[in-house]
């Protein structure tokens, strides 16, 4: 029987069918569907379809109106698909003669109507094959994914998540850690811990009710959409400067430099490794007197940021600020004075994202004396370094400003 069948996919998770039932409320949240989806749902073309089903099964008004709810819940994520079969015979009561005519409704109303939306609903050949139905009887069609640029679908969430005014920083921040979801960089859990957390160690210090609104906007962003660095509109020239992008191989080449500046550091990379035989304390010393004890010593920009490259692909920069005495004592002289959630912050974790942030800004900032953007450059191309090592805890600290068109520090600090 079909009951019998769904109540085994109900042992292994609980249907989400809490809320109204009212179908004014339920028909008002459509518009927070996916654009895509939301044209799918309103079209003609489903409603004949769904008068078809309902005409073959030959449903009374009562059951239409409990079929309908209970398709427009799946819609609208309420109802897991997989118990959509359970959930949909225990609303419309059948007497147990009726389980093969249940059967063959839900099978009509998974193959005709919500099989085009599974990208975005949730895997309906498979329910289909789990009750034996051949899903050859039924339409191989898919609702197109819309294609849009990660800074549009960036603006869409924010204009759905609609938060209370937030400052221009923290916007920013806000646009970095959901184009950093949508783009894959980072999971549901980290994002949501991005958005909960401090604002002080990086986070946004939002609720868990709002950061988990954004975390169901944004996975309703990603289904039936796919993205594109720019679209053709913007491409064209035709896009407000507002969502100008660039393409991944501009953003490259500005990471990299000139020609003349790859070539310089590479020499001073390859001056040190031979006179450091390799040897990683021979770097943690070399970086040592360059950040910590410059009085006496022979140098300029290159020689630091050549050193703090070796002695992070050598492994040695993490190493360094945890278990080197001199490394933690003097990073804690330059936090001194700052914010004292800061200072406590490197005591606490000389190698976490605060004691990393504070280190390379006053490093590539201060003592080689790059500009802002230069050294948020550098300090991006070093944070990829420890993502290559499995260290991708950094990866937010440095980010592209697709407005101004340059690296920027997510969190800068006063020198």
């Amino acid at each position: 029987m079909l009951k019998e069948n769904a109540k085994q996919l109900a042992d292994n998770k609980q249907a989400t069918t809490t809320g109204s039932l009212d179908l004014v409320s339920l028909m008002s949240k459509v518009n927070k569907l996916p654009s895509v989806l939301r044209q799918y749902f309103l079209s003609n073309e489903l409603t004949q379809a769904r008068n078809l089903v309902y005409d073959k099964h030959g449903l009374s008004n009562e059951d239409e109106s409990v079929v309908f709810i209970t398709e427009l819940q799946v819609f609208l994520k309420e109802i897991d698909i997989r118990l959509f079969p359970d959930v949909l015979w225990n609303r419309l009561d059948w007497d147990e003669s009726r389980g093969e005519d249940a059967i063959g409704l839900v099978a009509d109303i998974l193959g005709f109507l919500l099989m085009p939306a599974s990208a975005f609903i949730g895997d309906v050949v498979g329910v289909l094959n789990e009750f034996g139905i051949d899903t050859k009887k039924y339409p191989l069609r898919e609702i197109k994914a819309r294609v849009i640029s990660y800074a549009e679908a960036t603006d869409d969430v924010l204009k759905s998540v609609d938060l209370e005014k937030l400052s221009i920083n923290d916007e920013k921040r806000l646009r970095f850690i959901i184009e950093s979801r949508l783009r894959d960089v980072r999971d549901d859990t980290e994002t949501l811990a991005m958005l909960i957390k401090s604002k002080k160690v990086g986070g946004l210090e939002l609720s868990e009710t709002s950061a988990n609104k954004i975390i169901k906007v944004l996975n309703d962003e990603r289904a039936l959409t796919r993205y594109v660095e720019q679209t053709e509109k913007e491409e064209t020239g035709e896009a407000s400067v507002e969502n100008s992008k660039f393409t991944p191989e501009q953003i490259k080449q500005r990471l990299v430099g000139s020609v003349e500046e790859q070539q310089e550091l590479a020499k001073r990379i390859e001056n040190l490794n031979l006179s450091s035989e390799g040897s990683v304390d021979a770097l943690k010393e070399r970086l040592y007197q360059l950040v910590f004890e410059p009085v006496g010593v022979s140098i300029d920009d290159w020689d630091i940021v050549a050193a703090l490259f070796v002695l992070t692909k050598q492994g040695g920069l993490l190493e360094a600020l945890s278990k080197d005495v001199r490394y933690r004592e003097g990073l804690k002289t330059f936090a001194e004075g700052r914010d004292a959630s800061q200072l406590k912050e490197i005591k606490n974790s000389p190698a976490g994202r605060v004691a990393i942030n504070m280190f390379l800004q006053v490093t590539l900032r201060g003592m080689a004396g790059l500009s802002d953007e230069d050294a948020a450059r550098y300090g991006l191309r070093i944070i990829n370094l420890l993502k290559k090592a499995g260290q991708a805890q950094y990866s937010d600290l440095v980010a592209f400003d697709l407005d101004d068109g340059k690296f920027v520090w997510t969190e800068p600090i006063e020198m």
